[in-house]
């Protein structure tokens, strides 16, 4: 068979009649599979050495249009296979995003507080990835198997390929889709959801191999790990899926939840809640372009809060006297 097809396939660029061509050659015999692995492993060997002329061009072209802030070092792009140097694609303003090999065999995309980024992965797959989260992949990305690693959250546009699979992990969470548009939030020490917008998706764990949910459009399944248990339940979708159009929508939310979406939205700190009265304290009300102090004066005027800032930090406390008068 033609190495240029094993390219194509490897590549991602392969139509889905060369794929099922690659895959009956592959399958056909053992000496077969080992002409496909060798043209692998050439293939990987030959992206490690360099990043094409035309894939550098074309990353210096979207630089040059992108907020002067952002930075990309110039030692890490050079590093970069020519397969990841398709993620090119950031949003929002002073960024910085960081793009590196974890080894030979794995990259990351991390994204600080404050940073909303749009990638695209080598097989075309479109992912948003919100703030605080990093992003893992794999140098054989393109194949049979198509496995990332989620920390934080990421909205995914899933590019369906035939006898390819693609598979999603979070907090032991796995989620295992075709082609779909899906929502995964996985922060750490906190409850993991899945929130299903298009298609189909598979939901398994690791320490319940027995468990094993399908999703439907508009449903979202959220597993607490304390507990060992899923929830499922029908969703507004947007309610979830906003933040990639970089607004975010609360409803009754309790306030400590809250706080920690603007400390990743901005790249604020705010003081830990201990107050068992403010523990309580839910709001509903929708963010796009609001400045902090915006955000920090609905605060206040909604609830009975006094809120005290400086350089580092954010601390809301219980106004006594404003509480007493709302409860008589």
């Amino acid at each position: 068979m033609d190495r240029f097809l094993f390219i194509k396939y490897f590549e991602g660029r392969a139509t889905k009649g060369e794929q099922k061509q690659v895959l009956a050659f592959v399958r056909k015999s053992q000496s077969n599979l080992k002409y496909f692995e060798q043209a692998k492993e050439e293939w990987k060997r030959d992206q490690e050495k360099s990043i094409s002329l035309n894939t550098f061009y074309d990353w210096k072209q979207v630089e040059s249009k992108i907020n002067p802030q952002i930075s990309f070092g110039k030692k890490t792009l050079l590093k970069i296979t020519s397969a990841a140097a398709s993620i090119v694609i950031l949003l929002g303003v002073s960024l910085s995003l960081l793009m590196s090999k974890v080894d030979q065999s794995q990259f990351y995309i991390k994204t600080e507080a404050g940073q909303l980024t749009e990638v695209y992965l080598p097989d075309s797959t479109r992912v948003f990835i919100n703030s605080a989260s990093v992003l893992r992949y794999s140098t054989s990305f393109l194949g049979l198997k198509r496995k990332v690693n989620l920390e934080g959250e990421a909205y995914f546009e899933v590019n369906k390929k035939e006898f390819s699979e693609f598979d999603v992990y979070a907090n032991q969470v796995k989620v295992h889709v075709t082609g779909t548009q899906f929502n995964v939030k996985a922060y750490k020490n906190e409850d993991v959801s899945v929130t299903l917008e298009e298609g189909r998706v598979e939901l398994s764990h690791s320490s319940n191999p027995g468990y094993i949910a399908f999703m439907k459009p508009g449903e979202q399944i959220v597993y607490n790990a304390n507990s060992n248990k899923f929830r499922r339940s029908t969703v507004k979708i947007e309610d979830y899926t906003s933040w990639t159009q970089g607004v975010l929508y609360f409803e009754n939310n309790k306030l400590p939840d809250l706080l920690k979406v603007l400390e990743r939205r901005y790249g604020i700190k705010f003081e830990e809640v201990t107050d068992p009265v403010l523990k309580e304290f839910t709001l509903t009300f929708t963010i796009r372009n609001e400045r902090v102090e915006s955000i920090m004066n609905l605060i206040s005027s909604a609830l009975p809060v006094k809120i005290i800032t400086n350089s580092e930090i954010i601390k809301i406390q219980l106004d006594n006297e404003k509480y007493k008068r709302m409860n008589n």
